[in-house]
């Protein structure tokens, strides 16, 4: 969604889960799940992102990130945030709804009731063998229809096997992929009843441009991370300019004092020789030194002017034309399709009469010749 802001990333600002963001608020959207769990949560980058869109929409979920949080995560890494952080942003955000289990996937797994989970999301693995445990453990505890997210499948060098094992269930189930950053896969458990969203019959439909739909979220993410590179500049722009001010402020008060001396009676500054020269090179320094900082805080100003505009307008109007009309888009080529089959059908039937006409023809000059 182009108007999702997350509230969280991960605390390098830009990771490999903030691409798909846009998708996954869109993705909660459509599904409207009531148990919502990931699992391998780290810095809760993902996990906090899927969690913002639930109030947002409005939707009554229940959510579980699974963790050991024991420094470092599937892959080998370190971790980056620290169990008592990301506890405490859970606590402050979303607790009414959200828990955080600090224990094994397989410990996990037993809390689960067959077919309760709407939306399982397996990140951060790095080991085919590890995701394709992950994966058949807890298949039977996703819900018919229900969604299953796998990260980092677009990770094949070395021994990274999550791509692998990604293009085995793949074909498998009804599925679809993203390839930008480390790569998102979306599985659809078979047997759903319930009546799919256009988003849902999109990624899932034989029918539908599947590369417009990567092309759309892939534009989704460059303007989010330029949205949040912005929000990061500006943030250091505004701290210049406090410390511009405040520079600005002391040498004022710097100025107003040696007025004051300079007021001063004239004895007092002829008792100290050579003071009086002092302190007006002072003063031209320190009126020098304001007219600079007045041209730094203009400039600041103006660079903070220019990073409010709204950015590639003809674009973002481009990107929410096709997220409003994609539904719309949907039927219309469905009713193209059905006037197609009309024509053709009509068609037929054209050709039919022509070759009863065509028989009726041969048996009149037959019996004439006759």
């Amino acid at each position: 969604s182009l108007r999702f802001q997350p509230l969280r990333c991960c605390p390098e600002g830009v990771g490999k889960w903030t691409a798909h963001l846009p998708f996954a608020a869109d993705l909660v959207d459509a599904l409207k799940p009531s148990l919502l769990v990931e699992l391998g949560t780290e810095s809760g980058d993902s996990y906090f992102g899927l969690c913002q869109a639930i109030p947002e929409c409005g939707i009554r979920c229940s959510a579980y990130a699974v963790g050991t949080w024991n420094g470092h995560s599937h892959d080998g890494d370190p971790q980056h945030a620290p169990f008592e952080e990301v506890s405490a942003y859970n606590t402050a955000h979303y607790r009414s709804f959200s828990n955080l289990l600090r224990m094994t996937s397989d410990e996990a797994s037993a809390r689960f009731a067959d077919e309760s989970i709407d939306l399982l999301h397996l990140r951060g693995y790095y080991d085919d063998i590890v995701v394709r445990h992950d994966f058949e453990t807890w298949l039977p505890k996703v819900s018919t229809g229900g969604i299953i997210l796998v990260h980092d499948i677009g990770l094949r060098n070395g021994d990274c096997g999550v791509g692998r094992y990604w293009e085995e269930i793949a074909a498998r189930f009804s599925s679809f992929a993203f390839h930008h950053t480390c790569g998102l896969g979306i599985i659809a458990k078979p047997g759903g009843t319930k009546e799919a969203s256009p988003l849902l019959r999109a990624l899932f439909s034989a029918k539908s441009e599947f590369q417009t739909i990567r092309d759309y979220y892939a534009l989704c993410a460059d303007r989010l991370f330029h949205r949040l590179e912005s929000r990061s500049e500006i943030t250091q722009l505004r701290q210049a300019l406090d410390e511009a001010q405040a520079e600005l402020v002391r040498l004022r008060t710097a100025c107003d004092d040696l007025v004051e001396l300079r007021q001063q009676p004239e004895a007092g500054l002829t008792q100290v020789p050579g003071q009086d020269r002092v302190q007006v090179e002072h003063r031209r320094e320190v009126a020098g030194e304001q007219a600079r900082l007045r041209d730094d805080k203009n400039e600041v100003g103006a660079q903070l002017h220019w990073r409010d505009e709204p950015d590639s307008t003809q674009i973002i109007k481009g990107l929410e034309f096709f997220s409003q009309h994609l539904g719309q888009a949907e039927t219309e080529v469905r009713a193209l399709s059905n006037d197609r089959t009309r024509l053709e059908s009509s068609i037929e039937q054209l050709w039919a009469e022509a070759r009863r006409s065509r028989a009726e023809l041969e048996s009149l000059r037959m019996n004439l010749e006759a």
